[in-house]
């Protein structure tokens, strides 16, 4: 819980480093609340499956995005890459995002395997160990949370 808030009061701030730990736990709760939101539409109806807007679920995605940018960035730093490349990353967040909605099916159902990929892609870049020591970002972050 302390990384997520922790990330939170940091939402803009895209300079430094984050370790594994406080970005895992932040991506842990982040999806949790996404899911809530998505029950919470469904159970409300506020849920349009014809054109795939959902009032909870938006609202859940646009406000953790800056958020999930900055985290992303000082991950990328922790591992010593540049953080241009989550722009990369929320091209295939928000391409998978988009190919789930039931409105996408018919125009987006063969490029499901590629969005995959590059979820798979994401992850396994996220967990990709720390540089050691300082690098051009920054000294390591203490793990706290």
């Amino acid at each position: 819980m302390r990384c997520f808030i922790k990330v939170l009061r940091e939402y803009a701030m895209f300079e430094g480093r984050s370790g594994r730990r406080e970005y895992w736990l932040f991506i842990i709760g982040w999806l949790l609340i996404g899911a809530v939101s998505i029950w919470v539409d469904r159970v409300t109806n506020s849920y349009n499956f014809r054109t795939g807007i959902a009032v909870f679920e938006s609202f859940w995605f646009f406000s953790f995005i800056l958020p999930w940018l900055a985290a992303t960035v000082r991950r990328l730093h922790d591992a010593d890459w540049s953080g241009w490349w989550a722009m990369a990353f929320l091209v295939v967040n928000v391409w998978f995002y988009a190919a789930a909605m039931p409105s996408a099916w018919p125009h987006m159902r063969f490029s499901w395997p590629l969005a995959a990929a590059g979820m798979l892609a994401w992850a396994i870049v996220m967990a990709l160990p720390p540089s050691r020591g300082e690098n051009r970002f920054g000294k390591p972050e203490q793990a706290w949370c």
